[in-house]
């Protein structure tokens, strides 16, 4: 994958583009769980042995803006906008994050419903930690063969968007466990209504890449604004929201406390 990023390095007072390039595997898995059927996409970089650490991302709705880009009725099939439009976040951020770190990307992919946070539509709202463990073990067996049980020992999560509903959806199964270190919100503050915080979860670090300043200075806000991208050639068409989105997971990467 050779995907446009952003540099940590400012040309000026711009943001400047470079090429984020890593070779990796991707995957889509089936989950079945308690007569019901989920998805989740993961990327792995070539070479990576080590599936007890993960970051967790979480797109945008799927309905948002009066667009539909993926139907809850095409779920259980993987059909639809869901493999033509949603499932491109795993390569896109899978690429970014493994030009710079060796851990694994876990996609959940979430309907509408999933929002409820019903056992019938959420994949975490039971045994969440079981629940990831077995996802991290079929992708270590996907990539090396091996069958031996992985237990999820750091996990980061992050969003993008209107997916910040998901991400907090997680942290509320899995804030108590420990687990997560580390949090990301790529421009959540956009959305109009959202909260100018950042979203935490207990013992974690939390961070928000954003084009809309916070009300004051908050440690771990780094706002991006829309004219810092006027020199930004790759999706200029789609604004500053999605540039932040699916351009900078590359700078949230390199800055974060993940190993």
């Amino acid at each position: 994958m050779t995907n446009p990023g952003i540099s940590p390095l400012s040309r000026g007072n711009f943001l400047q583009q470079i090429k984020a390039t890593a070779s990796i595997r991707e995957f889509l898995f089936e989950l079945r769980k308690d007569g019901h059927i989920f998805w989740v996409g993961a990327s792995v970089r070539d070479g990576v042995t080590d599936f007890t650490k993960a970051q967790v991302f979480f797109h945008p709705t799927v309905i948002n803006g009066g667009s539909v880009h993926a139907a809850d009725r095409d779920y259980p099939k993987f059909t639809g906008g869901w493999s033509k439009s949603i499932q491109r976040y795993v390569a896109m951020q899978g690429g970014l994050l493994a030009s710079v770190r060796e851990t694994p990307l876990i996609v959940p992919f979430m309907t509408m419903a999933a929002n409820s946070g019903r056992a019938s539509s959420y994949m975490f709202a039971s045994e969440p930690v079981e629940t990831l463990n077995a996802i991290v073990t079929a992708l270590q067996t996907a990539v090396t063969g091996k069958t031996d049980p992985v237990v999820a020992g750091q996990i980061g999560v992050s969003s993008f968007s209107s997916g910040i509903g998901a991400m907090r959806l997680f942290i509320s199964a899995f804030g108590s466990s420990g687990l997560i270190i580390e949090t990301t919100d790529f421009d959540g503050p956009f959305i109009r209504g959202t909260p100018r915080v950042i979203t935490q979860s207990p013992g974690a670090t939390g961070r928000v890449i954003s084009q809309i300043a916070p009300p004051k200075p908050i440690p771990g806000w780094l706002t991006l604004p829309a004219w810092k991208f006027n020199r930004i050639p790759a999706f200029r068409k789609q604004g500053a929201h999605a540039q932040i989105g699916w351009m900078t997971f590359h700078l949230s990467a390199m800055l974060s406390s993940m190993k």
